[in-house]
């Protein structure tokens, strides 16, 4: 008689154990507040726009590239044509530029997505000399997108990682032809 007791608080326990963890675990989930997903336009400069693009890297070297009317420039003491092809891509990456996500919306600090001294800083100026700031920090813990911010702003947004390999280039990358006249 003992032992059928036993067993029906033993069953009793394990119900009420069973039902306090799904209530909790659904209690944690009501609690969690939604990523937004929704794209940001970190950049809107049109292509034909652009007049300057200057990509400072955190392990040394600045690439400045100048529009000298239709064509690109590396800027240096010696200025270079740049490969039309690669500015053209780089400049329709540039003038779609959109985050995939919204990490946070008011970032306290942004050292801890390597933002306080980016793995890149570009920086485009447009034909109004209007410049535009786009800070490229570290990859994200899945490593398929990096993390982004626009100077200025206190949001921290996820950007793929392909973006920002357009933009990691040195100018080696970006094929000279013959020393230009300027």
């Amino acid at each position: 008689m003992k032992s059928k007791g036993l067993l029906t608080a033993s069953i009793f326990c394990s119900c009420s154990a069973a039902v306090i963890w799904w209530s909790n675990k659904k209690a944690a989930t009501a609690d969690k507040t939604p990523v937004e997903t929704a794209t940001v336009k970190l950049l809107n400069v049109p292509e034909d726009q652009i007049q300057d693009i200057e990509i400072k890297k955190r392990a040394g070297g600045t690439i400045q590239l100048k529009r000298n009317d239709s064509k690109w420039l590396i800027a240096g003491a010696e200025p270079l044509r740049a490969d039309p092809d690669a500015v053209s891509s780089m400049l329709s990456t540039i003038s779609s530029l959109s985050s995939d996500r919204t990490v946070e919306e008011k970032a306290g600090s942004l050292e801890p997505y390597g933002l306080t001294q980016p793995a890149i800083e570009l920086n485009v100026t447009d034909k109004n000399k209007k410049a535009a700031k786009v800070l490229i920090g570290d990859d994200t813990p899945a490593g398929t997108a990096v993390y982004a911010a626009i100077a200025g702003d206190v949001r921290v947004f996820a950007l793929a990682r392909y973006k920002k390999n357009s933009f990691d280039k040195s100018t080696n990358d970006l094929p000279r032809q013959a020393a230009a006249a300027v």
